[in-house]
């Protein structure tokens, strides 16, 4: 006891005399090693992963009659590798020969589908769930689709919060941001998402009209990183399948494995935005029917990405500007989101909503574009930045002014009947020497 004693007071000592490298073995402590270890408490992975494997209950999918969540949610849950909890979640709808049967009387609708995948210091069905229910509800019950189209929102829900205190408590759930960045980046490398959005693709491409369907994905901070992950390498195949046959030619209308893609308060690097940025040349065109396929939108109110964010790159040995500076933080922005009396708002249109969108008392308008900057009216591409006013920190994206704004932007969205890839030899035998863009808005076309 007395030795044990005595080795007590030696290492109080050694903690006082250096108390700085103390506090930051503390702080390893509690920013890497403890909230790993809680993210073993999490739900395991399903032992079948290839195939759902309920025959026989009551809540196999080819026992429940489609349309089998009409207006409601369906949760799709994933482990910090990207497996699914339930295997089963993701056949709410899929083709084949072992479809659930049709309900008797169902009608053929098109469908519109949201998917939804949160941030960090989300999980469960908490207020971001609940959120996201009521827009579903809300889409539902809307006279342009109530009775018009099948109605479904698709809930990605992956361990982006602890579960054991005081790591759920403020300020300490802050330390979880380097556990959870890399649960988000394992789960973008593992390919699941990509296989959730492009079995909902595969649905909706059935039908008799599949340019009547819509599916618009939102994702949110580290969930944004996600879908991004999940959704921009059939952008860039599209577009290079789309490009112009001649130098100064126009792009065809193209619509991409998701028929838009929404980044609210986006928490990964500007660097993988690179490749879709290079598309934006000046001598070249987008359609004049081209509807946007990527909306970014972040807050200068988002503390997280501006001062957490960077430091958390460089600790994870990412050095230079793009690779440390959030997507919304970076020089790629081409639109901002104002309040009406901004005096910027112009007449919304159905056909413009890539250039200038007004609802809910908001403005999503292009920025202007100098004369020796690069830049392209009609570009599907959207980075746009809003001010803390409108949202004021890097959760705030419910508020009722956003999500009014955001509403009718995603209800004009699916109103719009997409278009058809045309391949390579379809384009050349399209006319494509015809201006594609209203003269005031051809930025190339000034002497």
């Amino acid at each position: 006891m007395k030795r044990l004693g005595l080795l007590r007071r030696r290492w109080l000592l050694l903690l006082r005399r250096h108390w700085l490298l103390s506090a930051v073995v503390v702080l390893i402590l509690l920013g890497y090693v403890v909230p790993y270890a809680t993210d073993s408490l999490d739900d395991p992975a399903d032992s079948h992963q290839n195939e759902c494997k309920k025959e026989g209950h009551s809540d196999h999918p080819q026992q429940i009659s489609r349309p089998a969540h009409p207006g409601g949610i369906l949760k799709i849950r994933l482990t910090d590798d990207g497996a699914f909890v339930d295997r089963c979640e993701l056949n709410w709808n899929t083709p084949g020969a072992d479809r659930a049967p049709p309900k008797p009387g169902a009608r053929s609708l098109p469908k519109f589908v949201v998917l939804y995948i949160h941030g960090w210091k989300h999980s469960g069905e908490d207020h971001a769930y609940k959120n996201f229910k009521k827009l579903i509800h809300g889409l539902a019950d809307d006279p342009a689709n109530a009775d018009k189209k099948q109605m479904l929102g698709v809930y990605v829900d992956w361990n982006a919060t602890s579960k054991v205190p005081p790591f759920n408590w403020f300020p300490f759930d802050n330390l979880t941001f380097w556990s959870k960045q890399a649960i988000a980046d394992r789960i973008a490398q593992s390919g699941v998402t990509t296989k959730i959005i492009s079995s909902i693709n595969s649905v909706m491409s059935e039908g008799e009209n599949p340019a009547a369907n819509q599916f618009i994905t939102i994702g949110h901070s580290f969930g944004a990183g996600m879908l991004f992950s999940a959704t921009k390498q059939s952008l860039i195949y599209d577009l290079d399948k789309a490009q112009p046959p001649s130098r100064h030619g126009y792009f065809r209308p193209i619509s991409g494995i998701a028929n838009m893609v929404i980044l609210l308060n986006p928490a990964f690097e500007a660097a993988r935005y690179a490749a879709l940025d290079s598309f934006i040349r000046p001598k070249e065109r987008f359609h004049k029917d081209q509807l946007p396929l990527l909306l970014s939108v972040s807050s200068d109110g988002d503390w997280a990405t501006k001062y957490l964010f960077p430091p958390g790159q460089m600790l994870n040995h990412y050095r230079w500007g793009p690779e440390i500076t959030a997507l919304g933080n970076y020089h790629y922005h081409t639109h901002s989101l104002l309040g009406e009396d901004s005096g910027a708002c112009g007449s919304s249109s159905p056909k413009n909503l890539s250039e200038n969108f007004l609802a809910n008392h908001l403005c999503l308008v292009r920025d202007a574009i100098p004369d020796n900057e690069k830049g392209m009216p009609l570009s599907p591409f959207l980075i746009a930045r809003t001010s803390a006013a409108i949202i004021k920190n890097h959760s705030d994206i419910w508020n009722e002014k956003f999500t009014g704004w955001l509403f009718d932007y995603v209800n004009e969205l699916g109103k719009q009947h997409r278009p058809r890839l045309l391949n390579k030899e379809a384009q050349e035998t399209q006319d494509v020497s015809a201006p594609s863009i209203p003269a005031s808005l051809d930025t190339a076309a000034k002497p």
